[in-house]
């Protein structure tokens, strides 16, 4: 998206170079205050959640972490 908007502002296309920059702000923005990562969403939505780890696997990382 940074890349999108580099080049329509070296394009002299100033209004999409706006929008996009807003666009990126915006999510920025929702990020840093509501913790929500729509990239993530979007990863989530074609893979499907992430498949959970054994629980032998997972008790190693925490005494690993020195929990």
């Amino acid at each position: 998206m940074l890349l999108g908007e580099i080049w329509a502002f070296s394009a002299g296309r100033m209004a999409a170079g706006y929008v996009l920059g807003g666009t990126l702000t915006a999510v920025g923005l929702l990020v840093g205050t509501t913790d929500i990562c729509i990239p993530s969403m979007i990863y989530r939505r074609i893979f499907g959640p992430p498949t959970p780890r054994p629980a032998a696997a997972a008790a190693a990382v925490e005494r690993s972490r020195g929990r």
